[in-house]
């Protein structure tokens, strides 16, 4: 990740660089130069945004946030962690990498393979997973998916629920927003959260919301104000199973 991180700036630098040589070069020459690097400074105008919509994705997208809230609260301790949805995740070689016994599922076939990683394809509402089996279990960005047409996260969560140890956590973020449904993605809102999560303790809820291509922290309030159709604002959550009765989700407040 951060190889090809790095990779991504280099190249863009590039192109940012050839951009404004040939802007300085247009103010300096004559008139008939000029239509010939004008025709130049279009042409790299284009490689420039080709450039950044290839890369900026990785900059901008919530997972630089997520990815860190998630290995940031799992703990130094080696834990048998589930992650929910890692077809397209980079986290998994991450858990692999940092000595958890990490299984992966997904709808999807996760194709790269690497020792220490346990892959089943399973919907995670029908997990062969036997009950209490993980010390932890974690979903980014995944939860808003399942289900759509019957409330396939509620069945989502009880699964979950059911395949964690007593004191195991549970670790999830989602778009958080006004309540929205779409065709294919939830936008969480407090009150769907609450219920979805009653059977949980949380013991941590961070809150994002993207401006322009950066991500900042802000209360819950504040992210729940944004508005749906697309993923500006998240909630990053430590949940953990209760050893003995049931708990519902209490959220607190955090101001700006």
């Amino acid at each position: 990740m951060r190889k090809l991180f790095k990779a991504g700036l280099e190249l863009t630098a590039n192109v940012v660089s050839i951009f404004i040589n040939q802007l300085v070069n247009l103010l300096e020459v004559g008139p008939i130069r000029s239509r010939i690097l004008w025709l130049e400074f279009l042409f790299n105008f284009k490689l420039l945004g080709w450039r950044l919509a290839q890369f900026l994705p990785l900059i901008v997208e919530e997972r630089v946030v997520e990815y860190p809230f998630v290995l940031k609260n799992l703990g130094e301790k080696k834990l048998r962690v589930l992650d929910v949805g890692c077809c397209k995740s980079l986290l998994i070689a991450e858990l692999v990498s940092m000595g958890h016994d990490a299984y992966g599922i997904d709808v999807n076939t996760y194709r790269p393979k690497f020792d220490g990683l346990q892959f089943i394809r399973v919907d995670v509402r029908k997990m062969p997973f036997q009950n209490e089996f993980f010390d932890a279990v974690i979903a980014v960005s995944v939860m808003e998916h399942v289900g759509l047409d019957e409330n396939g996260d509620s069945v989502a969560i009880e699964e979950i629920f059911r395949t964690l140890k007593p004191e195991g956590i549970f670790i999830l973020t989602a778009p958080f927003s006004k309540w929205y449904q779409m065709s294919w993605q939830r936008f969480y809102n407090k009150a769907y959260l609450d219920k979805l999560l009653r059977s949980f303790m949380l013991l941590k809820e961070e809150y994002y919301i993207r401006h322009r291509f950066l991500w900042r922290r802000v209360s819950r309030k504040s992210a729940e104000l944004e508005p749906s159709k697309i993923t500006n604002s998240v909630c990053c959550l430590v949940l953990r199973k209760p050893s003995t009765q049931r708990c519902g989700v209490h959220f607190t407040e955090r101001k700006d």
